[in-house]
């Protein structure tokens, strides 16, 4: 089943909470990525969401929007796997969806961080947006 979202539906959104369009449609990104993630992906019981979409999707509804997806776990998961699993989910949502990922620009990599002890992955996601442009979805 395809739930297309269309340019109208994004601006009527964001006129309504009064923000701007790029919060509405990174919002649908996210929230397609994480329902994916959470019943289609091998992912679901090693990545724990956490951060600021973790406090708006599950308890504070009109909270900030968060520019990323921040997961922890408590299992090393290598960065090919993740790569494989996050393009199979942007595949998964181009069916669902209509949202053309580009997976061939999909980059894993480790993140510049204080804590040299800890791994920490980067992954960003391309597509086209809403309104036909180049567009990014980043999760660490």
């Amino acid at each position: 089943m395809i739930v297309m979202i269309n340019r109208n539906e994004i601006d009527s959104m964001a006129d309504s909470l009064g923000i701007h369009s790029s919060h509405v449609q990174r919002d649908y990104v996210h929230g397609w990525i994480l329902s994916c993630l959470y019943t289609r992906s091998s992912l679901s019981n090693r990545l724990v969401l956490k951060g600021g979409n973790c406090l708006r999707k599950g308890y504070f509804e009109h909270s900030r929007y968060s520019r990323d997806l921040d997961f922890t776990t408590s299992v090393g998961i290598p960065d090919l796997e993740l790569g494989r699993e996050l393009n199979e989910i942007a595949l998964s949502l181009e069916d669902r969806t209509g949202i053309v990922f580009d997976t061939s620009r999909t980059i894993v990599g480790d993140k510049k961080r204080a804590d040299s002890d800890k791994h920490i992955s980067e992954i960003k996601l391309y597509f086209k947006d809403f309104y036909g442009k180049e567009s990014k979805v980043v999760l660490v």
